[in-house]
């Protein structure tokens, strides 16, 4: 009786490792597919619309909070609840991304221009806490682009360019940071978080050159920011050089 007790436990067993196979394999495809998404329509010269954050990023990421209050669109408000209204205002006046529009600025530095080789692959991590049960880190997106590897396995940066892209796995869209060989994307586009008093706090700075060509370049779309002159500009689809 209990060899068939054990024989019974063990098909449970399987099925139940292979299903979690299975259902960790369809959550890396997700991911995967979501980044693969993302890049290909990088490589577009057609600005994102906002929609599109949505879709990638998520609604009212923290990176993207962050440049909404830079370019005027969000007051400092007391609370969640208090934002609300400038959040509906911002649905109602946007088209154009702020946050991916940066981030096509800085294309160049995402993308290995003339790679011939590109994989994708999603992993996550786990942790063990003081009570040494493993906890669930992140899910992550790997980038590899290259021309053609060094021998022996060992990388040359001038011709290769690792990505790595944060994901919400609840979500299904992309978060930060993004690491591109080795340096975050948010430093390389002059985003940081304010220092007051050696603490750090919520609130985002960006390089005041780049916040400059980010709102005229979004003028060049159409889409004044509240924090810049309403002056008619001919429109120019290309990025501010």
């Amino acid at each position: 009786m209990r060899k068939y007790v054990l024989i019974g436990f063990g098909f449970v067993l399987f099925f139940v490792m292979k299903a979690n196979i299975a259902l960790g394999n369809e959550k890396e495809k997700r991911a995967i597919s979501l980044a693969h998404e993302f890049v290909e329509r990088l490589k577009k010269d057609d600005p994102f619309t906002y929609e599109e954050e949505k879709h990638f990023f998520g609604e009212m990421n923290e990176v993207s909070v962050g440049l909404f209050h830079l370019c005027g669109y969000l007051p400092n408000v007391s609370s969640e609840k208090a934002s609300i209204p400038y959040f509906q205002q911002i649905e109602k006046e946007v088209n154009y991304s702020y946050l991916c529009e940066l981030i096509r600025m800085f294309k160049p530095e995402l993308l290995l221009e003339g790679a011939n080789t590109v994989t994708f692959s999603a992993g996550e991590t786990a942790s063990v806490d003081e009570k040494g049960v493993e906890c669930l880190g992140w899910r992550y997106i790997y980038i590899f682009q290259g021309k053609i590897p060094a021998i022996y396995g060992a990388f040359t940066y001038t011709d290769t360019r690792i990505v790595i892209l944060n994901y919400n796995e609840e979500e299904n869209t992309l978060s930060f940071p993004i690491i591109v060989n080795g340096r975050a994307l948010l430093e390389t586009m002059g985003l940081r978080k304010e220092k007051a008093k050696g603490y750090v706090t919520g609130k985002l700075i960006l390089n005041e050159n780049t916040l400059q060509k980010l709102i005229l370049h979004m003028e060049s779309l159409g889409q004044y920011s509240p924090n810049a002159p309403k002056k008619p500009k001919e429109k120019d689809h290309h990025l501010p050089e």
